[in-house]
């Protein structure tokens, strides 16, 4: 019996701290979409540098110029009903890659299915 309450108490102790990892990684960005219409989003990044210098923005293989403070960037031009795939990239003073976020997002209306 003891030793069934140990290995349960092991098992737990080991999850817990497994768990505990995870949730003090520093993040060198936060990223969130937010104001999401048929055509256009907004895409707010907050840079909070720790290791990186800069970072860009990826969207659709598009990759932006790099910046070094926070921003906020209004996207147009998309099309309705489409799920998007954003890439935040931070760099480090070497221009290795530091951090790498992705964000998904999704325009409202119907997708235009008429060959155009």
């Amino acid at each position: 019996m003891k030793k069934t309450i140990f290995a349960v108490l092991t098992f737990a102790i080991i999850a817990i701290l497994s768990a505990c990892g995870d949730t003090n990684k520093e993040t060198e960005i936060n990223v969130e979409v937010k104001d999401i219409t048929d055509t256009t989003a907004v895409l707010e990044c907050v840079f909070k540098p720790v290791k990186s210098v800069s970072y860009d923005i990826e969207i659709d293989e598009v990759v932006s110029e790099e910046y070094s403070e926070d921003m906020v960037f209004d996207l147009a031009g998309l099309n309705p009903g489409t799920q998007y795939k954003v890439v935040v990239r931070t760099y480090d003073k070497d221009h290795k890659v530091v951090e790498d976020k992705v964000v998904s997002f999704m325009t409202t209306g119907e997708p235009d299915n008429s060959g155009r």
